[in-house]
């Protein structure tokens, strides 16, 4: 058994011993600001140290202390107030009180265990300090021990032992000896309390006042031996008093001692504690102390409990107390009268046992037991007792005997069933009016053994329990050490000690004690950041925020409410009250610092720095060459004092409109930060972002200095508080050595970074053009290029529109023209070999105009300068694109023998003018169009439908299929599918009406690029745009284009109807299968390839349901059934005309039936009966129409199906 858990047990269950005092000793007392002699004693009831008791097997312990308790005799009255006011609310009074000194010493930055244990060389740290008690809570547990009324359930409340004090200056010293002894024998304390135990141990001191007139030490020794002749060897003499000035040690010890929370307190005195008490003085008291102690108590001890358990323990254990057991049990359930008091001694009507009862003394037996650490004697007569209280009903009785059968069985070193037994002892308690008072002290004495004995469970389950019956206060400080026990376990149970460390902040908050609800909610914290638990972990900051504040400590409230603004799943009325709390906070700390927000608003991987004129999006897919030359140095490049723009991507991390204004970045050099003087930001005044908004904000930037600059910080104010975030951003990957491989190394960032220097070469641009347009017109624009710096050369001009061009148009579409099968690629027009300074050239571009709405034509030049480093600018035109014609087409087949299809076209003016189509043309690899209709003329809003027959034009073959799964097959895992190189394609152009429309090749194949591309864009989005260029081709071969030439007054253009489809695409049976091969499962892969595995399997079921996968039925039935006559047979047979039209490129077998008339009994109209064979089977040739042959009989005259 430890010897904590030991000492623990009788510090808190020590003997009493009544002391009983002449008048003159009183005055003695007083010299030392005392009212009684028990108060000059009591600084010296713990100095007994290593102790030897024997138990009644006569087995030698050692106790380390053996601690008394002195009492004025008259302390074992029961007050009769006490419990009228309430033992625990006087108790909380005195709770209260000291909580209130210990948070004024609580320092707000001291370091606190956190709950999260830390790794291993600091582990052993951790656990000493989380196992140590907190003060406040000691001096609590301490307040509880020593407060101790006597009580008749309460055994170790009455006194053990009595001390009749006598001054060798009293006239009659042996007279003052009887009359003590009578008044002990006689006293209240026993006859109004038949509960109390009389028979005690009975002390003689002879005390020497050194202090006083004519003190004769051989008076007093003669004294003693005098009383040792008349009353025993229990004398002793002891002087004091024998100071001539207060000692300061002395003093203070005395004092230390009384300021203890206590039920015996000292009323202030003008005299200082313990003035007249020398160190002799204090040295023989020591003495005299553990001499009553070794010579007196202990033997006394020993002595009584041989003598109790003869006469008692004996007769419980053997066949005698049993039979008085069972006897009880009969002759308890018979009606009694009043005035006959049961067997056992209980006194209903005062709730006591008498001292002589059998129950009192087998409980008085194990009580000596415990002081003598007979333990296991100790435990059997508890259980004993306990068995006879519960036979009465006594439950104060039976929580104090349960109670200490539990500690009992703890020392004995058996914790079997003690958890359930201590649950009972409180429930006992707990029906009392008092008993929650008692039930705490059983609780922290139980947890201070099982604490020392490691049990952290069942300390926390104790302490748990009994937050249950306390008030908000001592809830507050219950739940906190058992917050602190979850953590002493093997395997520190850290949840729930978060959990608990929670509620007991609740309470120390409800009960306005701020300081150690601060203190709780700081140790919580950190657990539930790392954890993630949102809903908790806004709780805790947000009353963190508060008690900080509240306390005055703003930058810790500050902090705190900065931790509050992350994000997570909040409603907006959540975080709006977070961000006023920082506000509010921010307020009142005084303080000028930034915050760090804990979820960045400026996104860094998003953000970049570039001169006004840099390539990025768009034109890096469409001119990879040049985006590829502009970055090879790396760092964009821009002039002194030359705007530079800096893309910055704000997100707003909450559920609620938050404002940002006095945004300013900060740049740095390698060395230090860039005087924020040569910076000029041109931010917007405010930002509003909306709830979780995320927005691109392009700020223009000036830097009027020289040198690599690289955005380092944005500074801004968040609803007015300033707030800063560091940019820092890794470069790419590096891979190249082993060690880069092994370990993560990234190359340093530049696309943060601008170079600023002077002889930057410069060249403006100037765009003359219409600024209002129609949707097919093609607009010339004219670029005037001046070189405003140095000299210039390999000049390169791109547009953003892919199909502009430079320079005179090529030759028209023909009738039957070879194009490129694959789609054509952008490239960059060079302009001119060098620009002198100040030199200007001029550059002509037409731009076909596509879409309607406000347009913004967008071109870049790149150059370079003498020493080969390449710039670039750029120019814009805007212009309003305006409808002129609404156009539209249709598709279907032609009945008739032959395979044909019919294409309607729909065209409607929207102009405020009248248009007149001059000529329409088809473009299509396979397909010509019949000449339909002469020109037409559409007045405002009119609409006008014109319709041609489509028939082929030459033998259908597309490489569409077999192409595009050469390019995808390395992307799904299918090396097997090989590239296929596509031959050009014969392109047929035949007018639809007037004299046809037509446009230049390039322009063409330009323009139906770009919307092939914008098409493709929309239906494989799941594959990259390099891949999407390279696998599919120009044209498909069921696809056909219109052009449709309009004039108006003062303009003309070529409206492009893209992609018409006209019956199936001509797919080899062959690439068919291999396309459908992809859905077929593929063996299995190895772990660390599965992640690839499972990208490839998305991107074959994405292609499985795209339009390159879709194959319409081939096969369609036309119906032609003649009106027949009917001449009035009774039946007759009518021809009914059937065709089978095959529109794919490969043979089909089929399968005809004529349904009979039975299968459709609820027909509205007569169904006419087939006659002749039912099944046809056969098989169709490609393109390929087959007529069949039927009868049916007409029976009547009238409607039929």
């Amino acid at each position: 058994m430890p010897l904590d858990a030991d000492s623990a047990v009788h510090g808190a269950l020590c003997p009493r011993i009544a002391v009983l005092s002449s008048g003159d000793v009183g005055e003695i007392a007083r010299r030392n600001g005392a009212q009684h002699i028990a108060q000059v004693l009591r600084p010296f009831e713990r100095c007994v140290e290593n102790i030897a008791v024997r138990t009644s097997q006569l087995a030698a312990r050692t106790r380390a202390s053996f601690p008394v308790r002195f009492d004025a005799l008259d302390a074992f009255l029961v007050p009769k107030d006490l419990f009228a006011r309430g033992a625990l609310e006087h108790f909380l009074d005195t709770v209260q009180a000291h909580l209130r000194s210990h948070a004024q010493q609580l320092d707000g930055d001291q370091p606190i265990a956190s709950l999260v244990p830390p790794p291993e060389p600091e582990r052993a740290a951790w656990e000493k300090q989380v196992r140590s008690i907190p003060p406040w809570c000691a001096d609590i547990a301490a307040y509880l021990y020593r407060y101790r009324p006597i009580c008749a359930f309460d055994g170790f409340s009455h006194p053990t032992a009595m001390l009749l004090v006598v001054s060798s200056s009293n006239p009659d010293p042996m007279n003052a000896f009887a009359q003590l002894y009578e008044e002990s024998s006689t006293s209240s304390v026993f006859r109004s309390q038949p509960h109390v135990e009389g028979d005690v141990l009975r002390s003689y001191l002879v005390l020497h006042d050194a202090s006083a007139p004519n003190a004769d030490l051989r008076r007093s020794e003669a004294l003693l031996d005098e009383v040792k002749r008349t009353y025993g060897l229990q004398c002793a003499l002891l002087t004091i008093n024998s100071a001539t000035e207060p000692v300061d040690s002395v003093v203070a010890r005395v004092q230390a001692e009384w300021d203890t929370p206590d039920l015996r307190h000292v009323p202030p005195s003008s005299t200082p504690p313990g003035a007249a008490l020398s160190v002799d003085d204090v040295q023989r008291i020591e003495a005299y102390v553990r001499e009553l102690v070794v010579k007196s108590l202990v033997p006394y001890l020993e002595r009584t409990v041989q003598q109790l358990n003869e006469q008692v323990g004996s007769s419980r254990r053997g066949l005698t107390g049993r039979l008085l057991g069972a006897g009880r049990k009969l002759f308890s359930t018979r009606t009694t009268t009043p005035s006959a008091p049961p067997a056992s001694g209980w006194d209903a009507e005062r709730g006591t046992y008498p001292a002589t009862a059998l129950a009192s003394q087998t409980r008085r037996l194990a009580d000596l037991a415990m002081h003598t650490c007979d333990y296991k004697l100790a435990a059997e007569m508890y259980d004993t007792a306990r068995r006879d209280y519960e036979q009465d009903r006594a439950m104060s009785y039976v929580g104090a005997s349960t109670e200490l059968l539990c500690l009992a069985r703890l020392l004995s070193g058996s914790s079997d069933g003690v958890p359930l037994l201590f649950s009972s002892a409180c429930d006992a308690y707990l029906l009392d009016a008092a008993g929650r008072l008692y039930a705490l002290r059983a609780t922290f004495l139980y947890s201070d053994v099982q604490r020392t004995l490691d049990h952290g469970a069942q300390v926390a389950a104790a302490l748990r329990r009994a937050a249950a019956f306390t008030d908000e206060v001592l809830r507050g400080v219950v739940l906190e050490l058992a917050a602190l026990a979850y953590l002493c376990m093997p395997h520190p149970h850290v949840r729930k000690s978060a959990a608990t460390m929670l509620q007991s902040a609740e309470q120390f908050d409800a009960c306005g004690q701020k300081a150690f609800a601060l203190r709780c909610y700081m140790l919580a914290a950190p657990y539930y950041e790392d954890e993630h638990w949102p809903a908790i972990t806004d709780r805790v900051l947000t009353k963190l925020a508060a008690q900080a504040h509240n306390s005055g400590q703003g930058g810790a409230a500050l902090e705190y409410a900065v931790k509050l603004l992350y994000t997570t799943p909040r409603t907006e009325k959540e975080d709006k009250a977070h961000v006023e709390q920082l506000v509010n906070v921010y307020e009142f700390a005084k303080t000028q610092d930034e915050i760090t927000l804990p979820t960045p608003l400026w996104d860094v991987a998003e953000c970049t720095v570039q001169p006004e004129h840099d390539p990025s999006g768009a034109w890096a897919h469409l001119y990879p060459s040049l985006a590829h030359a502009l970055h090879k140095k790396h760092v964009s490049q821009a002039g002194e004092g030359e705007a530079i723009t800096v893309r910055l991507q704000a997100t707003n991390p909450l559920h609620t409109p938050v404002t940002l204004s006095d945004l300013r970045l900060a740049f740095a050099d390698a060395a230090k930060p860039l005087d924020a003087a040569h910076v000029s930001v041109d931010a917007p005044p405010s930002i509003a972002l909306g709830p979780r908004e995320s927005r691109s904000i392009d700020v223009p930037v000036r830097i009027a200095a020289c040198g690599t600059f690289g955005l380092c910080a944005i500074h801004y104010r968040l609803e007015g508080v300033p707030v800063r975030q560091a940019m820092e951003k890794y470069g790419k990957r590096l891979q190249a050595t082993k060690a880069q491989r092994i370990t993560p190394t990234y190359a340093p960032d530049t696309t943060l970074q601008v170079h600023v220097r002077q002889d930057l070469p410069r060249l403006t641009t100037t765009v003359e053009g219409p600024h209002t347009a129609y949707v097919g017109e093609s607009i010339s624009l004219r670029i005037a290029v001046r070189s405003e710096g140095a000299a210039v050369s390999e000049i390169q001009v791109a547009c953003k529109e892919p199909y502009a061009s430079f320079g005179p148009a090529g030759g028209p579409v023909g009738e039957t023209t070879p194009v490129p099968a694959a789609l054509a690629t952008p490239a960059p027009h060079r302009v001119q070999q060098a620009l002198a300074p100040q030199e200007h050239t001029e550059v002509q571009c037409t731009v076909p105009l596509l879409d309607a709405g406000e347009t913004t034509i967008e071109w870049l030049f790149v150059y370079q300068n003498a020493h080969g480093e390449t710039f670039s600018c750029s120019a814009r035109h805007s212009l309003d694109v305006r409808t002129l014609l609404r156009a539209s087409t249709s598709v279907r087949t032609v009945q008739g023998a032959s395979l044909a299809y019919l294409v309607a076209l729909d065209v409607q003016n929207e102009d405020e003018e009248a248009v007149t189509i001059a000529g329409v043309s088809m473009l299509s690899t396979q397909w010509k169009a019949a000449h339909a209709a002469e020109a037409l003329t559409l007045a405002p809003g009119e609409r006008s439908t014109m319709a041609t027959r489509i028939d082929r034009a030459s033998t259908p073959t597309d490489a569409t299929l077999p192409h595009a799964l050469g390019a995808i097959g390395p992307l799904v895992g299918r090396s097997d599918f090989a590239d296929v190189e596509a031959a050009a394609l014969n392109l047929h152009c035949t007018a639809v009406q007037g004299a046809g429309a037509s446009m230049p090749l390039d322009a063409y194949v330009a323009q139906r690029s770009a919307l092939r591309m914008k098409s493709l864009e929309h239906d494989y989005e799941f594959l990259p745009e390099p891949v999407r260029r390279r696998a599919f081709l120009l044209l498909e071969s069921h696809e056909a284009d219109l052009l449709v030439h309009w004039t108006r007054p003062a303009a003309q253009g070529c409206l492009l109807l893209y992609g018409t489809h006209i019956g199936l695409r001509a797919d080899v049976p062959g690439d068919v299968a291999r396309l459908e091969s992809l859905a077929r499962p593929t063996t299995t892969t190895r772990a660390m390839y599965a992640a690839t595995t499972q990208e490839q399997q998305r991107r074959i079921e994405r292609l499985l349901m795209s339009p390159l996968a879709a194959i319409p039925p081939p096969v369609s039935l036309e119906v032609h059934a003649p009106v027949a006559k009917y001449e009035g047979e009774s039946v007759q047979l009518a021809p009914v005309t059937l065709r089978l039209r095959n529109e794919s490129t490969w043979p089909l077998a089929y399968t005809l039936r004529l349904l009979p008339a039975s299968i459709r009994p609820a027909a509205a109209q007569a169904i006419a009966p087939w006659i002749g064979r039912t099944v046809q089977r056969g098989t169709l040739a490609p393109w390929h129409t087959e007529t069949l042959s039927a009868h049916v009989a007409i029976t009547s005259a009238g409607g039929g199906q």
